[in-house]
């Protein structure tokens, strides 16, 4: 399945696309700049308190400097 819109934000068009994956090798590395990852605990969604955002979300983040998307959700899965 793929979805895909567009939606203006502050003046500039953005064009938003999913797709369902079972890993991330058609994923072209350098238009992803975040990664999050949705966490159960039995049939409970797991989100996380952004202390310095002040706002609860998903868990995830940036990739760091040479890491791979994969690698990058299990880090910042654990953090």
């Amino acid at each position: 399945m793929t979805i895909k819109e567009e939606i203006e934000y502050d003046g500039k068009k953005y064009l938003l696309e999913y797709s369902d994956s079972d890993d991330f090798s058609n994923l072209e590395r350098s238009k992803c700049r975040q990664v999050y990852g949705i966490c159960y605990v039995d049939d409970t969604i797991v989100v996380v308190f952004e202390g310095h955002k002040k706002h609860w979300g998903l868990p995830g983040g940036a990739p760091e400097e040479g890491e791979n998307l994969e690698d990058a959700i299990k880090r910042e899965v654990l953090e």
